[in-house]
């Protein structure tokens, strides 16, 4: 049976191999060098930027307070159809930000950019499909910087 070199990718035979590393084999010493000497994986990023972590209190407030305004989901109300996702006791209300991040720098922590809408509209709402996003513009749910 023959065995990988890690670095080469050649096969030879276990007697021949310079020498086993980790979960592989090395075929030669100038390939155990390279493989020592190869840059590291990168680290992984880090889980939330400080700015994001800053912001975590005003977006629940934000959303404290469109879930109290709005009530219940504002899909039906708006023109979307089918039937309302929202379970008793407003749960699963999400809050839907009407403007985009990328156009409206700050629109995300802005109560009067977002509304309250059950799952399933939301899923509408923020749906590929260009049928829904015509739908969501005439519904004012979505706004584009050529709106």
């Amino acid at each position: 049976m023959k065995v990988r070199c890690r670095f080469c990718k050649e096969y030879e035979e276990p007697e021949n191999m310079f020498r086993k590393i980790g979960l592989g084999w090395a075929c030669t010493e100038a390939c155990l060098r390279a493989l020592q000497n190869r840059p590291k994986a990168r680290t992984p990023l880090a889980g939330e930027s400080p700015k994001r972590k800053a912001e975590r209190p005003l977006r629940a407030e934000v959303r404290r307070q469109v879930i109290e305004r709005d009530g219940r989901c504002v899909g039906p109300s708006r023109g979307l159809p089918g039937r309302c996702g929202t379970l008793p006791d407003r749960l699963g209300l999400e809050v839907h930000e009407v403007a985009a991040r990328g156009t409206h720098p700050g629109s995300h922590l802005n109560v009067d950019l977002a509304v309250a809408l059950c799952p399933v509209h939301h899923d509408m709402v923020t749906s590929a499909s260009g049928e829904m996003l015509k739908l969501a513009r005439r519904a004012n749910l979505v706004i584009r910087p050529s709106e």
